[in-house]
């Protein structure tokens, strides 16, 4: 049987490829926290559209109408008592914002908190890890 010579250059040490797969991982980590950081706003713009819909909505339904509307507020969702195809998800809508809710109504002649006008709402949502933030609900007539 012939012997081979095995040349000891040639392929790959084993620190090569663990310098490789720690750069790989480097980059890969890199990346991910890049991507939830734009995946994070994605999400807060799509709530504050849709919260502003819902809400401008409201408004509108209770000048057309010449009624008051008041909110629904049950743990899951939030809608229009006169109208409940009008509704949007409350899941993450932390409890005491829920609260305010179902004190909020909407009229021809403006929109009150506790039958106060008020201009603004601050809506605050509680993600997973308690997480936090906040979005202005405007008002306008």
């Amino acid at each position: 049987m012939k012997k081979r010579n095995v040349d000891s250059s040639s392929g790959f040490t084993l620190v090569e490829l663990l310098i490789t797969l720690l750069l790989f991982a480097v980059i890969i980590g890199s990346g991910s926290a890049m991507l939830s950081g734009t995946v994070s706003q994605f999400h807060t713009g799509t709530r504050n559209d849709v919260l502003s819909l819902f809400f401008r909505n409201c408004v509108f339904r209770a000048k057309m109408r010449n009624e008051l509307i008041r909110l629904n507020v049950a743990r899951d969702k939030v809608s229009a008592v006169n109208s409940p195809g009008l509704s949007f998800s409350s899941t993450d809508i932390s409890p005491e914002t829920l609260e305010a809710l179902k004190n909020l109504s909407f009229t021809a002649t403006g929109t009150f908190l506790l039958d106060k006008k008020i201009d603004s709402l601050k809506i605050i949502f509680q993600e997973a890890g308690n997480k936090r933030f906040e979005i202005n609900m405007i008002f306008k007539e």
